[in-house]
């Protein structure tokens, strides 16, 4: 059964730059002492979002290819991982200009010590090699690159079976083997395995987010009534507020676990009947690439302001000028890369002449 949702889930996007802000709370919990900070444990917890959001997505991919003979596996899988990859290399590039620049001027960093973040740099930092770490946010690129070329030719390859015997029992299985093994599902890198602690919190929450897709496959199979569709659409609200708080408040051993099945649950249900066309259209698909901006760049932003401002303003200050500076920015670089991307599209053969020669 091939189901699939039509265009882009408005408020799958918005949730998506609500938990992309959670981040940016999260890594800022220590700014001015972290006096009445937000997130200050289980913030972290927007990086399964993201990841079940993923995997969601990726078994939606498949679902729309299951009556295309799979003959070209290693093409296939990295044509979908390229479609993946460009969405953020140019953001990624410029966070990672970003961090270097603060490691040149602010660290004193040289040269051969900045060399071994180059595995860091080329989304290989989940292999467990060690070097430098350039991006903070390239193990979750790297983790989840690295899971996805594990997990869709098998999904491509073994739909059925995949998604209704594999991927519950990676997602199940891999989660309580991290929360048993480190204590919590947040705990990564090292592992003394093949595969470590980041790519199998990939590989888990990827799983989930397939599983995600396969029960919403069934439940779209029911026809609800509007009052019912109200009803849901008020319980996924409610219930990812829930998350917010809890994220807030929650330090208890096995919470972290608690939480991601809860926001597999309310994706589920916000896959399934809160595609609303009143959060439809250009403006949320834009909200959906500003989180990710956010994400990718907000950490060099935050090394530059320690160095700007003062410890004594205290926590509340600080993070607002932080927030505020990693919106802006953001902004900024979302304008320079479309305005270089116009500016390809209009003179793009001609740039191409300068380096290569037609065939």
């Amino acid at each position: 059964m091939n189901n699939t949702s039509r265009g882009r889930n408005g408020l799958i996007e918005i949730l998506r730059l609500l938990f992309s802000i959670m981040i940016v709370f999260y890594h800022g919990r220590n700014l001015g002492g972290g006096n009445g900070a937000l997130f200050p444990k289980m913030g972290f917890i927007a990086v399964e979002f993201f990841f079940i959001v993923s995997g969601y997505l990726m078994a939606q991919s498949a679902a729309k290819l299951q009556d295309v003979p799979f003959d070209h596996p290693g093409k296939e899988t990295l044509h979908f991982l390229w479609s993946k990859w460009k969405r953020f290399l140019p953001y990624y590039v410029m966070a990672a200009i970003g961090c270097i620049a603060f490691m040149i001027i602010k660290e004193k960093i040289r040269a051969q010590v900045l060399l071994t973040g180059l595995w860091d740099l080329l989304f290989l930092g989940s292999t467990g090699v060690k070097g430098i770490l350039v991006v903070s946010a390239s193990w979750y690129l790297s983790a989840m690159l690295f899971a996805m070329l594990i997990l869709y030719p098998l999904l491509r390859k073994y739909y059925e079976t995949f998604t209704h015997i594999a991927a519950p029992l990676l997602a199940f299985l891999l989660l309580g083997y991290l929360s048993m093994r480190f204590g919590g599902i947040n705990r990564y890198g090292d592992t003394p395995m093949l595969l470590n602690g980041q790519l199998l919190r990939a590989i888990a929450e990827l799983s989930l987010g397939i599983v995600c897709h396969t029960a919403v496959s069934y439940l779209r199979r029911l026809s609800v009534t509007p009052l019912t569709q109200i009803l849901i659409g008020i319980s996924v609200v409610a219930g990812f507020g829930s998350v917010f708080y809890l994220c807030h408040v929650g330090n208890v051993k096995g919470m972290d676990a608690a939480l991601c099945l809860m926001i597999a649950i309310f994706v589920c249900l916000a896959f399934w009947q809160c595609n609303w066309p009143a959060l439809s259209g250009k403006f949320f698909s834009f909200l959906g690439e500003f989180s990710l901006v956010i994400y990718l760049n907000h950490r060099w932003i935050q090394f530059f302001l320690r160095i700007w401002l003062p410890k004594s303003l205290g926590y509340r200050k600080l993070m607002l000028v932080f927030l505020a500076a990693s919106i802006a920015v953001s902004l900024l670089l979302m304008l320079l890369w479309r305005s270089i991307r116009f500016i390809f599209r209009r003179y793009g053969k001609k740039i191409k002449a300068l380096f290569l020669v037609s065939a």
